[in-house]
């Protein structure tokens, strides 16, 4: 009798222990599934990552293995378009203004090349005042160069402080090995070059005065890659762009709307249809990029970074990039 008891009681153990497979998809940390593989490893139970979701599905009796978004399955595309509002709700909540917004340094240009000892007071009011009368037209720089015969990379170094940015250099730039790590339509739009040191883990974003650390943010977040912001001179920086525009780059689709919720549809509409292994949303400013993997990815977490090693810049073939401009009616 009392070997009944126990073996009764070590069942009735064992069953409040194990996990149901629906837990064991869900969770990271779940014990290791019945054929030997773990959590960590990609497997066939897969769960519907809709929260709302009726059905429970497993992957396993799904025939749906893709399309994914941001590492999460969707069982269907009710589903998956819950998903996707999701996600639109999320870069839309992060409170970026949908056009950037002209910063105030707390030292202005023409002070910081004073108290350097570049410029007089007498050669700063006159440019200023020039200024003035031409109608704001070109920066004080310009201005200073014109008048006051400062070099270029000068007033690039007086951007440099001001910014509190190091000025890079385009030696050796290569636009065909970064054309993968941004579409053209949004370097031409924010005024950028990328540029790479070496390192898989770490890319530079050229710009010539104005940086936006909205949009460097964005390229990291999508990319998994670090980030690092920086200065040129005009004259690099137009030569480097003009080449870097006339590059490869992977194909892109632009579409326009007046609402988050047509964002949404369109997202989901390209998903369907395209049927990416892998997906990845980000907004800069009025712009939704989506990024889509014709082949598999690297692994992404359920919120959408990378859990595998940084810095894989895809080849060309490999993605397709949508880009969603918000235009809301006045």
């Amino acid at each position: 009798m009392w070997m009944e008891q126990l073996q009764t009681g070590r069942k009735a153990a064992l069953m409040e222990l194990t996990p149901t497979w629906a837990e064991a998809a869900r969770s990271p940390d779940a014990w290791p599934l019945p054929w030997g593989r773990t959590a960590q490893h990609p497997s066939l139970l897969n769960t519907c990552m809709n929260a709302s979701c009726k059905t429970s599905w497993l992957r396993l009796w799904r025939r749906r293995n893709v399309p994914r978004f941001e590492g999460q399955w969707a069982c269907s595309q009710e589903c998956m378009r819950v998903l996707i509002e999701q996600a639109v709700e999320r870069e839309l909540g992060d409170g970026t203004p949908l056009e950037p917004k002209k910063h105030k340094h707390r030292i202005p240009l023409g002070l910081l090349m004073l108290s350097q000892g570049w410029i007089t007071q007498e050669q700063l009011r006159k440019a200023l005042e020039a200024q003035r009368e031409a109608g704001g037209k070109a920066r004080i720089g310009a201005w200073l160069m014109r008048q006051a015969g400062l070099s270029e990379e000068q007033v690039t170094r007086a951007l440099s402080m001001q910014w509190g940015c190091p000025v890079l250099s385009l030696t050796g730039h290569q636009p065909e090995a970064v054309s993968t790590l941004i579409p053209r339509i949004l370097l031409d739009t924010y005024g950028m070059v990328p540029l790479r040191n070496g390192s898989s883990r770490l890319a530079y974003l050229a710009f010539e005065d104005r940086m936006d650390s909205t949009v460097a943010l964005a390229v990291e977040r999508m990319s998994g890659i670090h980030i690092e912001s920086g200065v040129v001179t005009a004259s690099q920086f137009m030569r480097v762009h003009e080449r870097m525009m006339g590059a490869a780059f992977p194909k892109t689709q632009l579409m326009e709307v007046k609402s988050s919720s047509m964002v949404a549809r369109e997202i989901a509409a390209v998903i369907e249809r395209v049927r990416p292994h892998q997906t990845k949303l980000v907004r800069m400013h009025r712009y939704f990029w989506l990024r889509l993997w014709r082949t598999p990815a690297p692994a992404l977490s359920v919120s959408g970074s990378q859990a595998g090693p940084r810095g894989l810049v895809p080849r060309i073939h490999q993605v397709e990039d949508v880009l969603i401009r918000l235009q809301p009616e006045d």
